[in-house]
């Protein structure tokens, strides 16, 4: 490489790090307003998933400015140096990309989590609640904390239909999709740029993926379906869905293969 091109990369990855530094800020200056949301309206998700909305659109401008100066001002000074560069520079776009969308993913369900962890002491409060029965005033208690039920009465066997608390329905509705994301967004992240390497490799030498690489893949794939599956299971108290599990890797393959 030379010293021209070795300025432009330098040129490149300061205007990316820049780009960073910007949405750490976001990132800041949303934690602090999800804190003060979380004190004053304890116990909801919507107001802090709007919030984190409003995260992932100035994500959205800054990758906009990413893809506007590549394409207006960036682009054209590697290309002087040929196409070859140009791939460089391409490559370089879009690692930055990525880096981004997975920084915005990865704070997201940290924010989430921490809404729902601060949430659970109201929780179990809520989930401990015994309701009269209709009939004959007995305490009735939810065996599924979180699924509505048709109780049978001990005192008087009169069946009671129970609802759960909002708070609770809430908690394990919204809990059931970050805790298990949160868990696996590692993985996620490692089968993101496999697959990123995969795509580069064909589009820039015309190689496909070697069965050994796609082996490797498909353990990543399990792991993590694995790990959010399990992670799901023991957060609603029940089995693991090995149906979950098989109906993801059976897309992944399919997938594979087209």
């Amino acid at each position: 490489m030379t010293p021209d091109q070795q300025a432009l990369i330098a040129r490149l990855d300061g205007f990316v790090s820049q780009l960073h530094e910007r949405l750490q800020a976001v990132f800041a200056e949303a934690a602090g307003g999800i804190a003060d949301l979380m004190q004053q309206r304890p116990g909801e998700l919507g107001p802090i998933r709007a919030a984190l909305g409003a995260v992932e659109s100035l994500s959205k401008q800054l990758l906009k400015t990413l893809k506007d100066s590549w394409d207006q001002r960036i682009e054209g000074m590697f290309r002087a140096h040929g196409d070859d560069f140009v791939s460089v520079g391409e490559d370089r776009v879009e690692d930055a990309r990525q880096a981004i969308e997975q920084a915005v993913e990865r704070f997201k369900l940290q924010q989430e989590s921490h809404c729902l962890g601060a949430m659970y002491p109201a929780v179990q409060i809520a989930m401990a609640k015994t309701r009269p029965c209709t009939s004959c005033g007995a305490p009735l208690q939810l065996q599924v904390p979180y699924e509505a039920e048709s109780v049978s009465c001990s005192s008087c066997r009169a069946v009671n239909q129970l609802m759960p608390e909002p708070l609770v329905s809430n908690y394990f509705l919204y809990g059931q999709e970050i805790f298990p994301a949160a868990a696996a967004h590692a993985i996620r992240v490692e089968l993101e740029c496999a697959q990123k390497l995969v795509d580069r490799q064909l589009r820039n030498t015309g190689i496909r993926e070697t069965p050994e690489a796609l082996q490797q893949r498909e353990a990543l794939e399990r792991r993590y379906w694995e790990t959010y599956a399990t992670t799901k299971a023991s957060f609603l108290r029940r089995p693991v869905e090995a149906a979950l599990i098989d109906g993801r890797m059976a897309r992944f393959r399919e997938n594979a293969r087209s």
